[in-house]
């Protein structure tokens, strides 16, 4: 399952997750299919900003030091898989690196970002204001996401990027700081323990990523409130029920 955020007014509110605030290592990946390749946001915080221009061109900035972009990889109505990794260890442009793979292919490997302009600091933006989903850069994005992974003070490589693409849940559990897989309602549920759930305006529950198989981990409504009401971890109570997600083919 998916949300589909409808480039109008949708978002996903995770609150202000100052866990990723000032950090010198930063990664986050997600499922994504763009209803429109047109400007819109996808995620972001009031200091940086990740998305869409015209001209099929992703783009990832900090409002005011550097601009990284990703062109012409794109195409509508396709499930990709996407990573951001920051490490302001490294030197230039070496600080970031993109992740992509398309839903129906094999993993393809690390992508730099095809431009960059401007000087990456080193140490990630300190903003203010909250971590949002679906509105960046005053824009709404047309899209659905799915799998929504952040962790801080950590640089995922590229097999552990490849794991997490291809697994349910979280495969590396070190400094996990959002998991919210979009796929219980409306709810956008943060299962990493850490408490930053979404507050979820207008986007709506569809299919998600080809591929992806639930078995008998389909939370009800009932399920997913008395977790809730629990604090439990509604898919650690699954167990064994749920399955890794399967290559599309």
């Amino acid at each position: 399952m998916a949300l589909l955020f409808d480039g109008i007014n949708d978002k996903v509110d995770h609150g202000a997750m100052t866990q990723v605030d000032g950090v010198v290592n930063l990664s986050w990946c997600l499922w994504i299919k763009f209803a429109s390749t047109a400007a819109g946001g996808v995620l972001g915080k009031t200091g940086w900003q990740w998305y869409f221009l015209s001209a099929n061109q992703l783009r990832l900035t900090d409002t005011v030091a550097y601009n990284s972009y990703i062109t012409s990889v794109f195409t509508n109505d396709v499930w990709y898989h996407l990573g951001v990794v920051y490490d302001g260890n490294l030197s230039g442009n070496l600080k970031l690196t993109a992740y992509l793979n398309s839903a129906v292919g094999p993993w393809s490997g690390a992508n730099a970002f095809t431009a960059q302009d401007g000087t990456i600091p080193a140490t990630w933006p300190a903003s203010g204001g909250n971590f949002i989903v679906g509105l960046s850069n005053g824009l709404f994005g047309n899209v659905h996401i799915a799998h929504l992974r952040v962790f801080n003070n950590v640089s995922l490589t590229s097999s552990e990027m490849q794991q997490e693409m291809w697994s349910y849940r979280p495969v590396k559990k070190q400094n996990l700081r959002l998991w919210s897989p979009y796929d219980d309602g409306v709810a956008a549920q943060d299962y990493s323990g850490n408490g930053h759930h979404g507050t979820v305006t207008e986007a709506t529950q569809v299919t998600g990523p080809p591929g992806v198989s639930y078995g008998n981990a389909v939370l009800s409504a009932s399920r997913s409130r008395r977790s809730r009401r629990t604090n439990e971890d509604p898919i650690r109570r699954l167990g064994p029920q749920v399955p890794l997600l399967q290559r599309g083919v």
